[in-house]
C-alpha cells in the first residue's frame, strides 16, 4: 500500500519496479556484475517486450524445495522461472514487484485480508509469470 500510494501520481503506462528488502536478507559474496546486469535488463522493458508479463521476480531460492521446479527461459544466462505450490515453502528475503503484480497483489488483499504469506501468493497469483 505504501509503495502503491507513493507512486500513484505516475501514468499507468509508465514501467514501475518496486525492489522489497526484508529483514533477513544477506548479501551473496558470490554476486557479480553480469547477474545484477541481466536482472536489470529483464525488469527493462526491453526485456518484457522480449519475454512477456513479469509480476514478481523473486531474488533468491533454494533449490531443495518440495514442489518448486525450476525452468531455463531462452537468452537467460541468470535468470529462472520458478514454479511452485502450496508447499513450496520458499521464503523471501527480496523481491522486485512490478505494477501489475502490486495491483494484483493488493486487489488480492482487498478482496481476502492480509491471509498468506508472499511466497504463496507469489505462487498462487503469479503461477507463470
Amino acid at each position: 500500500e505504501e509503495a502503491a500510494a507513493r507512486f500513484a501520481d505516475r501514468p499507468p503506462e509508465e514501467d514501475l519496479n518496486i525492489l522489497v528488502l526484508e529483514d533477513n536478507l544477506s548479501i551473496s559474496p558470490r554476486i557479480e556484475q553480469p547477474t545484477l546486469d541481466a536482472i536489470a535488463g529483464f525488469l527493462s522493458k526491453e526485456g518484457a517486450a522480449a519475454a512477456g508479463r513479469r509480476d514478481m521476480v523473486h531474488l533468491a531460492y533454494i533449490m531443495y524445495v518440495p514442489g518448486l521446479s525450476v525452468e531455463t527461459l531462452p537468452n537467460q544466462e541468470h535468470i529462472v522461472r520458478l514454479q511452485c505450490n502450496a508447499d513450496s515453502v520458499l521464503g523471501t528475503t527480496a523481491y522486485v514487484i512490478s505494477r501489475s503484480g502490486l495491483d494484483t497483489l493488493l486487489g488480492e488483499h482487498r478482496r481476502t485480508g492480509y491471509v498468506d504469506a508472499i511466497p504463496n501468493m507469489m505462487a498462487r497469483l503469479f503461477p507463470d509469470t
